[in-house]
């Protein structure tokens, strides 16, 4: 039954994406194709990535904050005011409200299995805060890339995918969508530091070809993507000799390897 109702919402949100004058970065034209993306990573996801010649789209259930992708207060009073407004939200009207409530709970998860989200971080410069959100030890990878390169790179025909950018709202009295799938491209305000680029790909309902149980695997042209890698600022010095020797063995021997100088003394 889950295979309908996501096959069902996939339809609708293809046309609302089409139509979206807010994430949709092609129709909104707030961001030029040369915009700088970073993504920040382990080394030993970052050579993961280079070893499946891909980038990982994980569920949305693995993010640590629950809110992520779910609707907002003012959607879900929308939802079970009027249920019949949007028919791929199969609220049972003979259900009590608390009852309707845990029904889109489950609704909502069933449809996140299948999608997957690849998220980057927008920005002309590399980011301090960034550094220390995403990395747990000082043997950490930034890429850097553009939006445009970003979406272009991916090669794998197997998924649907689409680019957005993230927006920021107040989860209690902004709308995020009545779309299980919409909703990704929504957050709550406290994460606007984040400022995301995400990517959502999309496995087939009723044929999945999702290559792990986390998410999947989606074939990239890792070369066209990577700009330059830099490595951490407070990173051990033979990282960066590291990694260029990884690159190396992947075939991607020109990409340049910085070591970030965030923290480097001042000028005086």
């Amino acid at each position: 039954m889950s295979e309908y109702w996501a096959e069902k919402a996939l339809v609708k949100f293809e046309s609302q994406f089409d139509q979206n004058n807010t994430y949709n970065i092609k129709n909104n034209r707030r961001l030029s194709e040369k915009s700088k993306v970073w993504k920040y990573m382990d080394f030993a996801k970052f050579v993961s990535m280079l070893y499946q010649k891909s980038l990982f789209f994980p569920k949305p259930s693995l993010f640590v904050d629950n809110h992520e992708g779910s609707y907002s207060a003012l959607d879900v009073n929308n939802i079970l005011n009027d249920p019949l407004s949007y028919l791929t939200i199969p609220v049972d009207e003979r259900l009590s409200k608390e009852e309707k409530r845990r029904q889109l709970h489950e609704y909502i998860k069933q449809m996140h299995d299948y999608v997957g989200v690849n998220c980057w971080h927008l920005n002309e410069e590399e980011s301090a805060a960034m550094w220390n959100l995403y990395l747990k030890s000082d043997e950490g990878i930034a890429i850097c890339s553009t939006v445009e390169k970003l979406y272009s790179c991916i090669s794998d025909k197997r998924f649907h995918t689409y680019i957005g950018q993230v927006q920021y709202i107040n989860f209690n009295s902004e709308m995020a969508s009545l779309n299980p799938y919409e909703t990704l491209f929504y957050k709550r305000r406290s994460f606007s530091h984040e400022n995301e680029i995400r990517l959502l790909a999309f496995d087939n309902p009723n044929n999945r070809i999702f290559d792990h149980k986390d998410g999947a695997y989606v074939q990239s042209n890792l070369n066209t993507l990577i700009d330059e890698v830099y490595v951490s600022p407070t990173s051990p010095e033979w990282l960066r000799e590291v990694v260029q020797s990884v690159l190396e063995k992947y075939r991607l021997p020109f990409k340049p390897v910085i070591k970030s100088s965030l923290y480097e003394g001042p000028f005086y």
